[in-house]
């Protein structure tokens, strides 16, 4: 109980420090590394009372393109891929100029191709990152581009009292699920799998559609 409170005080004076700083016209700067911190707290602090909370996959390395990752969901309903553009830096940019991306194009970039196995739930869409605030996990860890783990999940204990119900119900099948978030610029992919393989390829999009179309089929 103590360690939640500290982390109260802790967030509230942030909080009054964010507007002090914004009421005085403060620079961008300081107001970011004040409003960063929140996120982490209310993490901590959800995780504390046990609640369901939007982790960070720290150790995730297939950062996506944050203008336009055009994410795309191949799926049979036990096994899912899901293709994006990742992120790259261009030394040359200066700010004066847009990369348009154009999946039809056979230029080559950097794709990641994520298999999700043992799936039994997956979503795909709404919201984007303009409206990430609404989400009801917000408050609980969620962030705007970037991949989580939900732990506590409510979707997967839902979705375990229906199967309840099955002759062959096993509950420690039900606890080795892990459940995805992902938010990109103009969706949010979800999705309830036993795990995940990552892999890079340099080439077109629609080559790597084609492989994961491929996979599929097979």
């Amino acid at each position: 109980m103590k360690q939640i409170n500290n982390i109260l005080q802790q967030i509230e004076e942030i909080e009054r420090q964010v507007k002090e700083v914004y009421e005085k016209k403060g620079i961008c700067t300081e107001l970011w590394n004040l409003t960063e911190q929140i996120p982490i707290l209310k993490r901590e602090l959800s995780l504390l009372r046990q609640q369901e909370t939007a982790v960070l996959l720290e150790d995730w390395q297939y950062m996506w393109d944050v203008g336009a990752p055009i994410p795309h969901v191949f799926s049979n309903g036990y096994e899912l891929f899901l293709i994006y553009y990742l992120a790259q830096n261009d030394p040359k940019w200066d700010g004066t100029y847009v990369n348009v991306i154009d999946i039809n194009s056979s230029a080559s970039h950097s794709i990641a191709l994520i298999t999700f196995e043992h799936v039994v739930h997956h979503a795909f869409g709404a919201p984007n990152d303009e409206v990430i605030n609404g989400h009801p996990l917000y408050e609980h860890g969620l962030e705007a581009h970037t991949a989580h783990e939900i732990i506590h999940s409510s979707q997967i204990s839902k979705l375990e009292k229906i199967n309840a119900v099955h002759s062959c119900y096993a509950p420690d099948y039900w606890k080795k699920l892990k459940h995805y978030a992902f938010t990109f610029h103009d969706e949010m992919f979800e999705c309830i799998a036993r795990g995940y393989k990552a892999e890079v390829f340099n080439t077109s999009f629609k080559e790597v559609v084609f492989m994961a179309t491929e996979r599929l089929f097979k």
